[in-house]
């Protein structure tokens, strides 16, 4: 009897062992599969908390600049400053970012602060721009008037 129950256990207990080792191996498996989406998870995670401390960042910056620039006369050199102003000082506090992050921060940031403005500001802007057009043509009839004037007195000094 001891000569067929040894085989007999020896094969069980192989048996038993292999099924332990599948067993083990499918939970170290599933383990390593739980822990790299965690990591992933983790990972995504970070990226966002940087992404929205980038964002608190830009918003800060661009308060700075929109109250350095309240009141101004040329809008056109006004728009490029700020931008390069924010520009500037989004880059010393977030050192890292590459130039097309920061214009994508920017353009993040204006179309939300932008969104929350009335129209009113808009049409003031119009009136603003259109103002601005009025004053330059206005300046340039003057300037040709006093070209004519000019040739004029050069044409009499002439004749003299």
């Amino acid at each position: 009897m001891d000569k067929i129950l040894e085989p007999v256990l020896g094969a069980l207990a192989l048996g038993i062992v292999t099924v332990f080792v599948a067993i083990i191996k499918s939970v170290g498996d599933i383990t390593i599969q739980y822990i790299a989406k965690k990591k992933e998870m983790v990972e995504q995670k970070l990226k966002l908390d940087k992404h929205e401390e980038e964002i608190k960042t830009a918003q800060q910056v661009w308060n700075i600049v929109e109250e350095k620039y309240r009141i101004t006369d040329n809008i056109k050199s006004l728009v490029k400053r700020k931008e390069d102003d924010f520009d500037k000082l989004l880059l010393e506090k977030i050192p890292y970012l590459t130039e097309e992050e920061v214009k994508m921060l920017r353009q993040s940031i204006a179309g939300e602060v932008n969104k929350g403005k009335k129209l009113l500001f808009e049409e003031d802007l119009r009136k603003q721009a259109h103002e601005l057009v009025e004053e330059n043509n206005n300046l340039k009839n003057e300037n040709l008037l006093l070209n004519n004037k000019l040739n004029t007195v050069k044409t009499l000094n002439q004749n003299l």
